[in-house]
Protein backbone atom coordinates (compact mmCIF):
# COMPACT_ATOMS: atom_id res chain seq x y z
CA UNK A 1 0.00 0.00 0.00
CA UNK A 2 1.42 3.31 -0.88
CA UNK A 3 1.85 5.57 1.92
CA UNK A 4 0.24 9.27 1.71
CA UNK A 5 2.34 12.17 2.67
CA UNK A 6 0.42 14.65 4.56
CA UNK A 7 3.29 17.27 4.15
CA UNK A 8 0.65 19.68 3.04
CA UNK A 9 -0.39 19.80 6.82
CA UNK A 10 2.99 20.58 8.02
CA UNK A 11 4.88 23.98 8.44
CA UNK A 12 7.49 24.98 5.90
CA UNK A 13 10.53 24.59 8.54
CA UNK A 14 9.30 20.98 9.64
CA UNK A 15 9.45 19.36 5.79
CA UNK A 16 12.52 21.81 5.36
CA UNK A 17 13.72 20.06 8.88
CA UNK A 18 12.39 16.97 6.83
CA UNK A 19 13.83 17.25 3.77
CA UNK A 20 17.30 17.88 5.71
CA UNK A 21 16.96 14.64 7.75
CA UNK A 22 16.69 13.06 4.49
CA UNK A 23 19.14 14.36 2.33
CA UNK A 24 21.78 13.74 5.46
CA UNK A 25 21.15 10.16 6.11
CA UNK A 26 21.03 9.30 2.46
CA UNK A 27 24.54 10.88 2.59
CA UNK A 28 25.19 8.94 5.59
CA UNK A 29 24.15 5.44 4.65
CA UNK A 30 26.44 6.42 1.16
CA UNK A 31 29.54 7.07 3.06
CA UNK A 32 29.04 3.98 5.24
CA UNK A 33 28.43 1.47 2.26
CA UNK A 34 29.35 -1.72 2.24
CA UNK A 35 31.76 -1.31 4.96
CA UNK A 36 31.16 -0.91 9.06
CA UNK A 37 31.95 2.42 9.70
CA UNK A 38 30.97 3.50 13.86
CA UNK A 39 28.54 6.04 14.78
CA UNK A 40 31.50 8.15 16.18
CA UNK A 41 32.57 8.21 12.40
CA UNK A 42 29.52 8.88 10.40
CA UNK A 43 28.42 11.95 13.10
CA UNK A 44 32.05 12.81 12.49
CA UNK A 45 31.43 12.92 8.64
CA UNK A 46 28.14 14.30 8.65
CA UNK A 47 29.08 17.35 11.30
CA UNK A 48 32.08 18.10 9.06
CA UNK A 49 29.52 18.05 5.41
CA UNK A 50 27.96 20.92 7.57
CA UNK A 51 24.47 19.30 9.40
CA UNK A 52 23.28 20.42 12.48
CA UNK A 53 23.63 18.38 15.73
CA UNK A 54 20.16 18.19 15.83
CA UNK A 55 19.62 16.62 12.26
CA UNK A 56 22.54 14.45 12.65
CA UNK A 57 21.35 12.76 16.13
CA UNK A 58 18.25 11.95 14.68
CA UNK A 59 19.70 10.45 11.60
CA UNK A 60 22.13 8.56 13.49
CA UNK A 61 19.48 7.14 15.97
CA UNK A 62 17.59 6.01 12.95
CA UNK A 63 20.45 4.34 11.75
CA UNK A 64 21.23 2.52 14.66
CA UNK A 65 17.86 1.31 14.88
CA UNK A 66 17.75 -0.33 11.65
CA UNK A 67 20.57 -1.86 12.08
CA UNK A 68 22.66 -0.01 9.43
CA UNK A 69 24.96 1.01 12.63
CA UNK A 70 25.97 -1.65 15.18
CA UNK A 71 28.73 -0.14 17.11
CA UNK A 72 28.29 -3.46 19.82
CA UNK A 73 28.92 -5.93 16.59
CA UNK A 74 32.11 -4.10 14.80
CA UNK A 75 33.69 -3.37 18.65
CA UNK A 76 33.81 -7.13 19.19
CA UNK A 77 35.19 -8.11 15.56
CA UNK A 78 37.77 -5.33 16.58
CA UNK A 79 38.43 -7.01 19.72
CA UNK A 80 38.30 -10.63 18.17
CA UNK A 81 41.01 -9.29 15.69
CA UNK A 82 43.64 -8.23 18.14
CA UNK A 83 44.87 -11.76 19.27
CA UNK A 84 47.60 -13.71 19.27
CA UNK A 85 50.49 -11.50 17.79
CA UNK A 86 48.02 -8.61 17.84
CA UNK A 87 47.52 -8.68 21.55
CA UNK A 88 46.51 -5.68 23.63
CA UNK A 89 45.35 -4.79 27.29
CA UNK A 90 42.04 -3.80 28.36
CA UNK A 91 43.15 -0.31 28.21
CA UNK A 92 44.85 -0.22 24.80
CA UNK A 93 42.11 -2.20 23.53
CA UNK A 94 39.36 0.39 25.05
CA UNK A 95 41.51 3.42 23.89
CA UNK A 96 41.33 1.96 20.22
CA UNK A 97 38.00 1.59 20.61
CA UNK A 98 36.90 5.15 21.72
CA UNK A 99 39.58 6.31 18.87
CA UNK A 100 38.01 4.69 16.53
CA UNK A 101 34.63 6.19 16.99
CA UNK A 102 32.64 3.84 19.33
CA UNK A 103 31.13 5.63 22.39
CA UNK A 104 32.73 5.15 25.81
CA UNK A 105 29.28 2.89 27.62
CA UNK A 106 29.79 0.68 24.35
CA UNK A 107 33.42 0.24 24.10
CA UNK A 108 33.37 -0.90 27.94
CA UNK A 109 30.85 -3.23 27.61
CA UNK A 110 32.06 -4.85 25.05
CA UNK A 111 35.65 -4.89 26.85
CA UNK A 112 34.39 -6.39 29.69
CA UNK A 113 32.33 -9.29 27.33
CA UNK A 114 35.88 -10.12 25.98
CA UNK A 115 37.92 -9.97 28.87
CA UNK A 116 35.62 -11.62 31.13
CA UNK A 117 38.26 -14.07 32.04
CA UNK A 118 40.07 -12.60 34.91
CA UNK A 119 43.15 -13.94 33.58
CA UNK A 120 42.87 -13.80 29.59
CA UNK A 121 45.20 -10.14 30.15
CA UNK A 122 47.82 -12.34 31.42
CA UNK A 123 47.31 -15.63 28.83
CA UNK A 124 47.61 -13.08 26.33
CA UNK A 125 50.30 -11.45 27.29
CA UNK A 126 52.22 -14.73 27.84
CA UNK A 127 51.00 -16.36 24.45
CA UNK A 128 52.40 -12.84 22.83
CA UNK A 129 55.99 -13.39 24.64
CA UNK A 130 56.10 -16.66 23.09
CA UNK A 131 54.88 -15.64 19.60
CA UNK A 132 57.27 -12.94 19.53
CA UNK A 133 60.28 -14.11 21.45
CA UNK A 134 60.56 -18.00 21.12
CA UNK A 135 63.62 -18.17 19.72
CA UNK A 136 65.30 -15.55 22.05
CA UNK A 137 63.71 -16.89 25.17
CA UNK A 138 64.88 -20.32 24.28
CA UNK A 139 68.56 -19.45 24.08
CA UNK A 140 68.07 -17.34 27.54
CA UNK A 141 70.19 -19.36 29.73
CA UNK A 142 73.07 -19.47 27.12
CA UNK A 143 73.36 -15.79 27.17
CA UNK A 144 75.52 -13.71 29.68
CA UNK A 145 73.61 -12.32 33.08
CA UNK A 146 74.07 -8.48 31.18
CA UNK A 147 72.81 -9.69 27.70
CA UNK A 148 69.37 -11.90 30.15
CA UNK A 149 69.12 -8.42 31.78
CA UNK A 150 68.59 -6.55 28.09
CA UNK A 151 66.43 -9.06 26.94
CA UNK A 152 64.19 -9.23 30.44
CA UNK A 153 64.23 -5.41 29.85
CA UNK A 154 63.04 -5.54 25.75
CA UNK A 155 60.35 -7.67 26.74
CA UNK A 156 58.93 -5.87 29.72
CA UNK A 157 59.06 -2.88 27.42
CA UNK A 158 57.63 -4.60 25.07
CA UNK A 159 54.71 -5.95 26.90
CA UNK A 160 54.17 -2.70 28.36
CA UNK A 161 54.20 -0.68 25.06
CA UNK A 162 51.27 -3.01 24.32
CA UNK A 163 49.20 -1.29 27.21
CA UNK A 164 49.78 -4.25 29.89
CA UNK A 165 50.45 -3.33 33.60
CA UNK A 166 53.88 -3.59 35.20
CA UNK A 167 52.55 -6.38 37.04
CA UNK A 168 51.03 -8.34 34.19
CA UNK A 169 53.79 -7.83 31.86
CA UNK A 170 56.36 -8.89 35.05
CA UNK A 171 54.09 -12.09 35.92
CA UNK A 172 53.95 -12.75 32.03
CA UNK A 173 58.04 -12.66 31.93
CA UNK A 174 58.33 -14.84 35.08
CA UNK A 175 55.75 -17.38 33.85
CA UNK A 176 57.56 -17.77 30.74
CA UNK A 177 60.86 -17.92 31.40
CA UNK A 178 59.70 -20.50 34.68
CA UNK A 179 58.69 -22.79 31.98
CA UNK A 180 61.95 -22.52 29.96
CA UNK A 181 63.46 -23.31 33.22
CA UNK A 182 61.32 -26.38 33.61
CA UNK A 183 61.47 -27.61 30.39
CA UNK A 184 65.44 -27.70 29.92
CA UNK A 185 65.67 -29.47 33.33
Amino acid sequence: MKKISLDYKKSPQDREWDASCRKARMEAITFIGISKKTSGKVTGWLLKKGYPDSIVDFVIKELVAEGSLNDENLAEILLQSRKDKKAESKMASFQRLVRLGIDKETARKCIEISFNDINRELSDSIMLLRLKFSSKMDTIHELDNFEQLKLKQRIFRFLTSRGYSTEVALRAMNKVLKDIAFDEE
